[in-house]
């Protein structure tokens, strides 16, 4: 399954860690921004201000909900905190040819990008 919001090395080597750090970054950025401190907005979202240092440097995974707290209280969206996603294409097919026809063919059929659907769960032809 491709990461949409991570770059060609993390996804090869499955590392968040550039991720949250993004995250964290961006919610600095946003909380400077709005003129609010650390200790207010740990407060607003119910965290210690040493718990929002950690977030803002990438030290601590921020749970999904505190995420849209802070989202809230950032007046802010979702969307401007993640990080950029990156959309360079699809990766290329890994060398499947020492497995046997079987498993290649299901391996092809797993990594191949998949039809875009609408909101109605009918396929849309990509562009």
């Amino acid at each position: 399954m491709r990461r949409p919001y991570s770059n060609a090395v993390d996804t090869i080597m499955g590392a968040p860690d550039s991720f949250y750090k993004k995250i964290g970054e961006n919610i600095r950025a946003k909380r400077k921004e709005r003129g609010l401190s650390q200790e207010g907005l740990a407060k607003a979202v119910g965290l210690k201000r040493p718990s929002i240092s950690n977030i803002e440097k990438g030290r601590q995974n921020i749970l999904l909900h505190t995420f849209c707290d802070i989202v809230d209280t950032l007046d802010s969206s979702p969307d401007e905190l993640l990080p950029e996603r990156i959309t360079s294409g699809p990766h290329p097919m890994p060398d499947l040819t020492p497995y046997s026809k079987v498993v290649r063919e299901f391996l092809e059929a797993a990594l191949k990008p998949a039809e875009k659907e609408d909101i109605r769960g009918h396929s849309k032809k990509k562009n």
